[in-house]
C-alpha cells in the first residue's frame, strides 16, 4: 500500500487519504482505525470496500486521545493485502 495521511478537520472528522495501488485486481480498500487508550483497539471503518482514494472517520463514535490509521487493498475475492504503513492524525507518539 502506498502512504497514507489523515488530516483532522475542524468539524471534528478525520479524512484519511491515499494513493491507489497499481494492480487492477483491485477492487476497493478497507480503512482501520487503531485506538490507543491504555492498550489498541483495532475497528474496522467501512463495511463494503471504498471505490475512491479517501475516507472520513466521522466524530460520531468514540475515540481515543491516540488515533493511528490503516489502509488495505481487497482484491476481486475480497481478499485483504498487507496494510499500510500506519497515519496519525492526533495524538502524536
Amino acid at each position: 500500500m502506498p502512504r497514507v495521511t489523515a488530516t483532522e478537520r475542524p468539524d471534528g472528522s478525520t479524512v484519511i487519504e491515499w494513493r491507489p495501488v497499481a494492480q487492477s485486481a483491485v477492487r476497493g480498500y478497507t480503512v482501520y482505525r487503531m485506538d490507543e487508550f491504555r492498550g489498541s483497539f483495532v475497528v474496522r471503518l467501512n463495511a463494503q470496500p471504498v471505490a475512491g482514494t479517501a475516507y472520513v472517520d466521522w466524530p460520531e463514535t468514540p475515540r481515543a486521545e491516540r488515533r493511528r490509521y490503516y489502509v488495505v487493498a481487497v482484491d476481486a475475492l475480497n481478499e485483504e493485502g498487507l496494510p499500510s504503513t500506519g497515519a496519525y492524525s492526533f495524538g502524536l507518539p
